[in-house]
């Protein structure tokens, strides 16, 4: 395990140190929260959300890189309001016209870090560990800068347990926002 841990070290540390593209994106979407058993138990459906995400790709490859991101999302009911910060990290293939488009995909894990505030009681917090699946596509609006629309799903690694029971568990997502490369 520790000479895993290493190479993948030393792997990441070669990524970061050599001369590639790198590209911070923001955008905003849409989040459709999952109904997991603990809801379903108590009757209520969470529906859509809003989430806000934020990321850096660093090419490793002409057509592979890796993308580290982060995201907050919240959906609000009449019973209460759900909150999750997603981290996580992907990897993703690219295949690009230049200067007008690219089609990407890829798939990573994460960590999602729940809080459940109901308008009566008191709060629950939780945590669990996610994969998810990512497709989109980017447009090229002026060197160096570009538009992207990305769905992906997102789903629970392991055992549902505690707060995660209550927020997000298999949830979609369709962001779209602005991308900014140097």
């Amino acid at each position: 395990m520790k000479k895993i841990f290493l190479l993948a070290c030393g792997a990441l540390g070669f990524t970061f140190a050599s001369v590639q593209a790198q590209e911070l994106g923001v955008g905003i979407g849409l989040v459709s929260f999952g109904e997991p058993s603990y809801e379903n138990y108590q009757g209520k459906d969470l529906g859509n959300g809003f989430g806000a995400r934020a990321y850096y790709n660093q090419k490793m490859l002409p057509l592979i890189s890796f993308r580290p991101e982060v995201a907050y999302e919240k959906k609000s009911k009449d019973y209460g309001d759900y909150s999750m910060i997603n981290v996580s990290g992907n990897l993703v293939v690219g295949i690009s016209v230049p200067g007008i488009a690219e089609v990407y995909g890829g798939a990573g894990i994460g960590y999602d870090f729940i809080t459940v505030e109901p308008k009566v009681g008191s709060s629950d917090t939780g945590n669990t560990l996610v994969w998810n699946a990512l497709a989109g596509a980017k447009f090229s609006l002026i060197p160096l800068c570009s538009i992207y629309v990305e769905p992906r799903y997102v789903g629970i690694i392991g055992e549902e347990k505690d707060a995660a029971k209550v927020a997000g568990i298999g949830r979609f997502e369709l962001f779209a926002g602005v991308a900014f490369g140097f």
